[in-house]
């Protein structure tokens, strides 16, 4: 009695082989999964088979007997016991019984930033249970492998170049059982329909939101750029005063400026859109100067400065650098300010008495005061600050000078506590605090458009 061939076709696993003096035989598979004994006839040339389909199996499946791996049969003479039993080893063979597959014409949609979104559906016909597939759509890119009916329909967004159309070649894959050709399709993404803007004009207007004309004389005072065209929610700006980048790139569509008494500002803007080449303009600002308050003209001049000083502000030095003189600015907006300094002042007084003694709750309060501080500050750069960037600048040099000063504070702090460690730990709160304060100053002012100058030193 031979065992010869154990062959998976579809959902089925048959064993066959020859027999000799043995009508009945009864074959068993023995590995994992194993079978239930089943019977067979031997035909009149010595031949017999077993079919096993899922319900003859104890536990499992047929497909858990995976092709080309060796698998336990045991066979059986049932007409007569005293006949040696067949105990033996076969390599599962498969016919590959693949499906019938059409991809349907694809539905492309229209296209979305440089996209274009692919419907996909296909037909399947005659799969095995399980059929594993997955999709490679021939642009790097390919689906996860499910198991049918899922994966018969599936999306992807295909880059769409901005002058040629591009051909995609999608595959849907078989991946178990293997051996099935791919199924193909090709995919035309034609380009992306861009309209791209063409120039870039400007308006300003004052303070007032008055529109004014940037080619005649300007008096001193607050402006702000504005561009007219193009107008798009996809578009991105970048602006530059006197060749210095202002904030970097994605600002919006305007920009605010104080023109200083005989300054020139040349403000340009670059606007970029995905897809289109970039645009630039730039328009420039003149102040023409008015007489000084202490030689006021013999009649009213014809066109009044918009802001003229009350009085020239004496305490502040002239600078050419966006520092200059403060545009005026609201009695509740100097309040917060000096509230703000104030308080950040009196944190480091606390922070290093609480220090030098170790007095943790004296230092707790330190830092809720510091924090109070930081935010008033914050809030004083985001609502008053814009328009007043003389003021602002002016903020910032005291807080560089108190930097400045702070290793000189430290060794006198040192000096009357006779304590070197006392003197260390102030230097380094006044740098942590004041070092904080500058950083929400240099951000808040690119976002306002202040430009950042530098101090003027003794």
């Amino acid at each position: 009695m031979t065992a010869t061939k154990l062959e998976r076709i579809g959902n089925t696993l048959t064993v066959s082989g020859t027999a000799v003096d043995c009508r009945t035989v009864t074959a068993t598979i023995g590995s994992a999964p194993t079978s239930q004994p089943k019977d067979a006839t031997v035909d009149s040339s010595g031949n017999w088979s077993v079919t096993f389909s899922d319900n003859d199996f104890l536990q499992g499946s047929v497909f858990e007997h995976q092709c080309g791996v060796d698998t336990k049969v045991d066979v059986d003479c049932k007409d007569d016991p005293s006949c040696l039993s067949l105990r033996t080893s076969l390599s599962v063979e498969c016919d590959v019984l693949c499906p019938e597959v059409t991809i349907e014409k694809p539905r492309i949609d229209d296209c979305v930033n440089g996209k274009r979104k692919v419907d996909f559906q296909t037909s399947v016909i005659g799969a095995q249970n399980p059929t594993i597939v997955e999709w490679d759509f021939g642009d790097g890119e390919s689906s996860q492998a499910t198991v049918l009916p899922s994966g018969t329909s599936t999306t992807h967004d295909f880059s769409a170049d901005t002058v040629n159309p591009t051909t995609y070649t999608v595959r849907f894959r078989i991946v178990s059982p293997e051996g099935c050709e791919d199924t193909t399709i090709n995919v035309e993404i034609l380009p992306g329909e861009v309209n791209c803007p063409q120039s870039v004009t400007f308006e300003v207007r004052d303070r007032s939101s008055r529109v004014v004309d940037p080619n005649s004389c300007l008096n001193a005072g607050d402006y702000t750029v504005i561009v007219t065209s193009p107008q798009d929610t996809n578009l991105t700006y970048s602006w530059s005063i006197n060749n210095t980048s202002i904030g970097g790139s994605n600002q919006t569509d305007r920009l605010p400026t104080t023109l200083q008494s005989a300054q020139s500002q040349d403000i340009a803007v670059a606007v970029a859109k995905e897809g289109c080449p970039p645009l630039a303009a730039s328009v420039n600002l003149v102040e023409c100067g008015s007489p000084p308050p202490s030689e006021p003209p013999s009649e009213p001049p014809s066109e009044p400065p918009s802001e003229p000083p009350s009085e020239p502000p004496s305490e502040l030095p002239p600078t050419d650098g966006g520092g200059g003189e403060p545009s005026p600015m609201s009695l509740g907006c100097w309040i917060l300010l000096i509230i703000a300094l104030v308080l950040g002042v009196l944190a480091c007084v606390i922070g290093s008495i609480a220090v030098c003694t170790s007095n943790i709750p004296l230092g707790i309060a330190a830092v809720i005061v510091a924090i109070v501080s930081l935010v008033l500050l914050a809030l004083w750069a985001a609502f008053c600050a814009a328009g007043n960037c003389g003021i602002f600048n002016w903020v910032r040099w005291i807080v560089i000078w108190i930097l400045m000063a702070a290793l000189i504070v430290g060794i006198i702090v040192g000096i009357v506590t006779n304590s070197f460690p006392c003197g260390s730990f102030a230097t380094i709160i006044l740098w942590g605090y004041w070092g904080s304060v500058l950083a929400i100053l240099d951000i808040a002012g690119a976002k306002i458009g202040c430009p950042l100058t530098p101090p003027p030193l003794p």
